[in-house]
């Protein structure tokens, strides 16, 4: 098991995403928003993996947009059940972001951090 940082509390106007998380020993796990602070409109986190030959990205999991302060955790494991904008049944695959949209330009604030697991299906 493994935990780390993707994206440091900080105010933040604009979107983010967070460096590419290289690791593939991982099958799955969370992740996990703090918000600390919110103004107007919606912040919308994705989970999203990394095409290694063309280097875009696609979405394994959208976040339900968030609306105000509070925990949001997004789930990512084989073999869970899935719930529309929270979890789903899949695996992490050997590289892959987060990314988080906001609606308009006034100043969240907020962290993105992991805990994953290994137990890798291949």
């Amino acid at each position: 098991m493994a935990s780390g940082t993707l994206l440091v509390s900080a105010a933040r106007t604009a979107d983010a995403a967070s460096a590419d998380q290289d690791q593939s020993n991982f099958g799955g796990g969370h992740i996990i928003v703090n918000v600390t602070a919110a103004v107007t409109s919606t912040l919308t986190v994705t989970i999203q993996g990394k095409d290694p030959i063309s280097g875009g990205y696609y979405t394994i999991l959208a976040g339900t947009a968030l609306t105000g302060t509070g925990m949001q955790i997004l789930k990512i494991f084989p073999g869970i059940a899935g719930v529309a904008g929270g979890s789903v049944s899949d695996t992490l695959p050997d590289s892959w972001r987060v990314n988080a949209v906001k609606g308009d330009a006034s100043s969240w604030t907020y962290s993105i951090a992991y805990s994953a697991k290994n137990n890798r299906i291949r």
